[in-house]
């Protein structure tokens, strides 16, 4: 039993000293970018796959192969719904991005300010 209230007990802890969070913050935003790259190239890439099975789809149709047609459509929807998904996070990394770096330059702005 000593053990069970031993653990249950939350015990203080000191806060943990990090150092200047300007690198750590420029750091974040770099890697960010980066990412943000990653998923601009990715979207480009369904955004061509995209064509391509829209074009298998009205060629289906225009052979009156209805379930192909079917097929490529159903598999156009998911890529759709892939590229949205893809799109949505990009905004969500620029967004944090955005406001990393106003974070940085509040903080340049307040140690330009603050007297010495």
């Amino acid at each position: 039993m000593p053990e069970f209230s031993k653990n249950w007990e939350r015990q203080e802890r000191a806060p943990v000293q990090s150092g200047p969070l300007k690198p750590a913050i420029e750091n974040a935003i770099r890697l960010i970018s980066a990412q943000t790259q990653r998923l601009d190239f990715a979207s480009n890439k369904l955004v061509e796959k995209d064509r391509q099975i829209f074009q298998k789809v009205v060629d289906a149709y225009a052979k009156h192969d209805r379930s192909r047609a079917l097929m490529y459509a159903n598999e156009l929807a998911e890529v759709r719904k892939l590229a949205k998904r893809v799109t949505q996070i990009k905004l969500a990394l620029e967004t944090i991005s955005l406001r990393l770096t106003t974070v940085k330059d509040y903080g340049d702005f307040v140690n330009t300010v603050t007297p010495a």
